[in-house]
């Protein structure tokens, strides 16, 4: 239920692209290891597109139980 509330709220509609980038951001972050600049991995990125991917990231520390600050 919260997530269709925070897609209702959200202004940008969510791709595939998105939910690549935010996956390769997640394995980084649990292997703690460093990729490529995504500008460089995805030409067409715009500021939309990172605003999009970090509400996808944060959802997905909520989902894990996570304290979610400075968002």
């Amino acid at each position: 239920m919260a997530e269709n509330k925070i897609a209702r709220r959200s202004r940008f509609q969510r791709s595939e692209r998105h939910g690549t980038v935010a996956d390769k951001l997640l394995a980084a972050y649990e292997n703690r290891a460093p990729i490529a600049r995504l500008v460089e991995q995805h030409l067409k990125l715009t500021i939309h597109d990172s605003y999009l991917t970090q509400q996808l990231q944060v959802r997905h520390g909520q989902t894990q139980g996570a304290t979610i600050r400075g968002h």
